[in-house]
């Protein structure tokens, strides 16, 4: 499986390498409308959604990627916006970023809470053919972010923790821990906010 360097940093500074898991059929058409059930009910946005104001706007990022089974390592450069989606309850973000090899992407994100898994989700596609979803929980000032993906016939779990360090920056270091592995870092960005 060939994967870019394009699939480990992109929107808010990073995009981890895992696959979603796809469901069909009956309990993929159950979910849904599960899903669509519980959160019609919602009118407004709840306090699940005021933590995610901090990431609308338009951001700038720079980071280093770190030599792996992906590419060699060097600076990784980008910008997204993210603007909240009709409703409030989730926030769309679109960028576009420059890889240490120099290969340009651009990306697109969907951020919310669900209220049924009562944690944060995020999927992802990219102009490289990736696709990624990830979930996380909120402590403080971090969202742990985090996903899983089969790479070389081994499940490989991807931590991103994001970490807000000032109203107008944040923070991600992405690991990767291969099934049986030892973590090994990634890429480490820095986010701030364009004004």
């Amino acid at each position: 499986m060939s994967l870019s360097r394009s699939r480990v940093v992109v929107g808010l500074g990073v995009a981890a390498l895992f696959a979603a898991i796809g469901l069909t059929g009956l309990v993929s058409r159950s979910l849904s409308v599960s899903t669509f059930a519980a959160q019609s009910k919602a009118s407004a946005p709840g306090a699940e959604q005021k933590p995610l104001e901090f990431l609308a706007g338009k951001w700038r990022f720079a980071g280093t990627t770190h030599d792996s089974q992906f590419g060699k390592g060097g600076k990784t450069t980008g910008t997204t916006s993210c603007e909240w989606f009709d409703g409030r309850f989730h926030l769309v973000c679109r960028g576009e970023f420059t890889e240490a090899d120099g290969t340009k992407a651009t990306q697109m994100e969907i951020i919310g809470y669900s209220k049924m898994e009562r944690m944060y989700e995020r999927f992802h596609i990219d102009s490289s053919g990736g696709s990624s979803k990830a979930t996380a929980t909120l402590n403080g000032k971090t969202w742990g972010w985090h996903g899983t993906a089969t790479l070389d016939g081994k499940k490989t779990r991807f931590d991103f923790p994001v970490t807000q360090t000032s109203q107008d920056s944040y923070t991600v270091k992405v690991t990767m821990t291969p099934e049986g592995g030892k973590p090994a870092v990634l890429e480490e960005v820095t986010a701030t906010r364009i004004k």
